[in-house]
């Protein structure tokens, strides 16, 4: 049977997502990327906090939004690196496969280091209050994040940061130590730029195919 023009577009951007977040698993093998340092800290309790933010978005303004994801880090342990790659795979792949035309920027981070934070997976992405709001009520109710909290393995799940007020600049989650150049570029490049503009002409494919596509 012949395929669709709607529909080969659509299978070139998940093509190009799943690239895009195979090369972000690579990196989250990488030991390298993390610090470890001793524990002065008592460890916290478990808990998910979902706070209101502290102000209101306007609707099409796209901002920067984390999702931070506490591991449990007994002192006599080494970090569970492998609790990276499964919440990577298994919970924010279907949130960035389900919401990739509405994500304008993204990246995963992870960091180790016996301090307030601990062993830590962030999800940090750029886009409107909507798509936020969509993205972070599914991680809310997400049933691994759940379970994995119910057996201890997961220590805190951070939607919002009550403190501080979405960021509208590009600029906002880099070194402010860089020039403002190398901020602004920064995003892109850790995104992986390459893939990024070979994705965005995927989606420019797809939403004039469906332009042109007839109507049922």
């Amino acid at each position: 049977m012949k395929q669709t023009l709607p529909t080969r577009a659509s299978n070139t951007i998940r093509h190009f997502i799943w690239s895009l977040i195979r090369g972000s698993f690579l990196i989250l093998l990488l030991p390298a990327c993390a610090v470890v340092t001793p524990n002065p800290h008592a460890t916290e309790s478990i808990r998910i906090d979902q706070q209101k933010l502290a102000a209101t978005p306007q609707a099409e303004q796209s901002y920067w939004w984390f999702v931070r994801v506490k591991m449990t880090w007994p002192e006599d342990q080494e970090p569970a690196w492998y609790m990276d790659v499964l919440l990577a795979r298994q919970v924010f792949r279907p949130v960035l496969l389900e919401h990739a035309l509405d994500i304008e920027m993204w990246r995963f981070h992870r960091r180790a280091a016996h301090d307030n934070a601990g062993h830590q997976f962030s999800f940090i992405f750029y886009a409107k209050q909507a798509t936020a709001d969509a993205i972070l009520s599914k991680l809310a109710d997400n049933p691994l994040l759940k379970s994995l909290m119910a057996a201890g393995k997961v220590q805190a799940l951070r939607l919002y940061d009550a403190n501080k007020k979405p960021d509208p600049a590009i600029e906002a989650t880099s070194d402010p130590n860089w020039s403002l150049e190398m901020q602004r570029a920064w995003p892109y490049y850790a995104m992986g730029q390459p893939i990024v503009a070979q994705f965005n002409r995927s989606i420019c494919c797809f939403r004039a195919a469906e332009r042109r596509k007839s109507p049922q």
